[in-house]
């Protein structure tokens, strides 16, 4: 299995050895495609070019300021056409400034979500079909509450006045 990891150059910390680690404990037969792109808005296309090399999945790990949490919302958007387009795979790791405050919880931190991550990506690799099962038995059960809620929503009721207010 070919796993891309994608990290930025400004993240704080540099977690590429920590997730090789991580990774490599997890899931064998593994081979670590590294890539550091210049900033977060250029990560989709790393992913991109990653999946083009023939990685089967992609994790990407970033430290992102409040400054560019609206950037991060791009990179979701077009990260999710990429994976559209290749048919996989690309998981977050993602480590906001306003988790920590010392050095020593930022790289704490940064190894129990890249753990958590990992595990995500070793669950999938190993039983995707049973991932697709939870999946959609997830799906399929919707509690009686939020069915009502959903018809309640969809439905006028008699009572309901449709006069403007203006």
């Amino acid at each position: 299995m070919k796993i891309g990891l994608i990290d930025c150059i400004y993240n704080k910390i540099d977690a590429r050895d920590m997730a090789s680690k991580i990774l490599e404990s997890k899931i064998p037969d593994l081979e670590i495609i590294r890539f550091s792109a210049p900033d977060s808005l250029k990560v989709p296309v790393a992913a991109k070019k990653m999946f083009s090399e023939g990685a089967d999945v992609i994790l990407v790990f970033l430290t992102v300021g409040a400054e560019e949490k609206e950037a991060l919302d791009l990179v979701h958007e077009k990260i999710i056409d990429v994976e559209v387009y290749f048919g996989k795979l690309v998981f977050f790791c993602i480590l906001f400034d306003d988790e920590w405050r010392r050095e020593e919880q930022l790289g704490e931190l940064s190894e129990k979500k890249l753990a958590a991550s990992v595990e995500l990506i070793s669950r999938i690799v190993h039983a995707p079909e049973m991932a697709r099962q939870m999946a959609s038995a997830e799906r399929k059960e919707v509690s009686p509450a939020l069915g009502e809620a959903l018809n309640f929503m969809n439905q006028p009721t008699e009572e309901e006045d449709i006069h403007s207010l203006f």
